[in-house]
């Protein structure tokens, strides 16, 4: 899907998906061959390469983030006004990564739940988080079928993705 997309000159700033794409390196791995950006979300057990320490969950990685590194960051208006969350990020090895990219793992934690979302990042290194959160906040805003995001102009979402990675098949 996102090959044909491409090709046929859609536009894309970013690339987001869900957790059955963000566990998927094989996209990360052709998404960044095409210096495509991308949050993807991921599951807690999804296991990351920081630089300067072993492969890691990245629950505990998230555990292991000090306080003071966390931001409040409006990730975009949604039904109920601004989307308010404690957002917080932790550098990954960018072995591989296209020159002057970082990869990042992107932490938002509810404000009143205390509940993660967890995203596996790729892009340029002087991006800075809150950026990351509101393409993040993109990714929901996407979902309404009715309207494109506010906001949100050269974007490409994968939910409905299939097969192979860029392919749709």
């Amino acid at each position: 899907m996102l090959a044909r997309a491409l090709a046929a000159g859609v536009p894309a700033a970013w690339v987001t998906a869900d957790e059955v794409y963000g566990g998927n390196p094989s996209l990360c791995a052709w998404l960044e061959a095409r210096a495509l950006p991308y949050v993807l979300a991921i599951r807690c057990t999804e296991v990351l390469q920081v630089p300067d320490g072993p492969p890691t969950p990245a629950k505990l990685l998230a555990a292991g983030v000090p306080p003071e590194r966390w931001l409040t960051i409006n990730a975009g208006d949604g039904a109920k006004g601004k989307r308010w969350y404690a957002w917080t990020q932790v550098e990954l090895t960018a072995d591989g990564a296209p020159a002057g990219w970082a990869r990042r793992l992107l932490i938002r934690r509810n404000l009143r739940t205390g509940a993660l979302a967890l995203y596996r990042c790729a892009g340029p290194a002087t991006l800075p988080l809150a950026a990351l959160a509101w393409v993040a906040g993109c990714r929901w805003a996407w979902r309404k079928p009715s309207r494109p995001p506010r906001g949100c102009a050269a974007w490409m979402s994968t939910r409905s993705a299939a097969g192979a990675p860029g392919t749709g098949g």
